[in-house]
């Protein structure tokens, strides 16, 4: 048995999990996050990195799309230097790799080598379809061979995925077998002037939610980057929309929905925030209609 690694499940722990890095990232498995481009995944990965850097961790950024230069700006715009010296940047697909060519599966063992000399915690991959060496994503086997290569390299991993207008938000690249085999994925989608950050799955954990990300430019150099919880920032949005009128649900969406660049705002979302302020006593209800304590 030794030699194949099989043991009693009497051997392994029974302890809950560990809590998702950051609040958002699975702590000892696979999570994506998937956009179409332009959203902002790669400003909102560079946050994570700074934040996981500012936690201890190293990180080995395994970009496939060849692009160091974005990479140092937004990580040294957020994070300063102290930031960058904590990741190596590494891509497979340039003319520096003497490594295997390939797709991650037939380089996995170069990437577990380069991860334990460097002392990396956790990995980012970006993005997964260059990674997948021209295999279509669409294909169970893709998903199949990249989990696979991820556990050969042996890091918790953040995967970037780049997908098109036509592609449902739900699952990664529209595929089931994306959102199977991850432990975690999330969507980061644009309503009008609004991005969401929206949880899809998180084995082992509670639904982690939807939040509103923003960020903020100084001087052409990315500065902040902030997350708010979806419902915190609505609830703000009907407290304007009630601050000298009281309305019902009805005229509260359709006041909301005036400013077609915030994105529609849907019924069901504003009866929950209003029943959450209710509850908090931030909100009033009298005879159907909704006003501010």
């Amino acid at each position: 048995m030794a030699r194949t690694g099989a043991r009693c499940l009497a051997e392994v722990s029974t302890a809950p999990p560990p809590a998702p890095l950051l609040g958002y990232l699975d702590p000892q498995g696979h999570t994506i996050l998937h956009g179409m481009g332009g959203v902002g995944k790669g400003t909102l990965t560079a946050w994570w990195i700074v934040n996981l850097i500012a936690g201890g961790h190293r990180v080995l950024l395994v970009d496939y799309e060849g692009h160091p230069e974005e990479w140092a700006r937004r990580i040294y715009g957020l994070g300063g230097s102290e930031a960058i010296t904590a990741v190596l940047h590494v891509s497979p697909s340039s003319a520096d790799w003497k490594g295997h060519r390939g797709a991650i599966w037939a380089q996995a063992q170069d990437l577990h080598t380069l991860a334990v000399e460097w002392g990396a915690t956790y990995m980012v991959v970006d993005s997964i379809v260059p990674a997948s060496g021209g295999t279509d994503p669409l294909k169970p086997e893709a998903a199949g061979q990249y989990a696979a290569a991820l556990v050969q390299i042996g890091r918790p991993t953040l995967s970037l995925g780049h997908v098109t207008k036509a592609d449902s938000p739900v699952y990664p690249f529209g595929s089931i077998f994306w959102h199977n085999l991850a432990r975690m994925s999330w969507s980061l989608t644009r309503d009008g002037e609004t991005v969401q950050l929206m949880c899809r799955k998180a084995n082992n954990y509670a639904h982690l939610g939807r939040f509103v990300v923003s960020t903020t430019w100084f001087e052409g150099r990315l500065g902040e980057v902030a997350l708010a919880p979806y419902a915190v920032v609505l609830a703000d949005r009907i407290a304007e929309a009630i601050a000298t009128d009281q309305l019902t649900v009805t005229e509260i969406v359709a006041r909301l929905n005036v400013d077609e660049a915030e994105g529609e705002v849907k019924t069901d979302s504003v009866r929950t925030a209003l029943r959450r302020g209710l509850k908090a006593g931030r909100f009033t209800l009298t005879d159907d209609r909704w006003g501010l304590s």
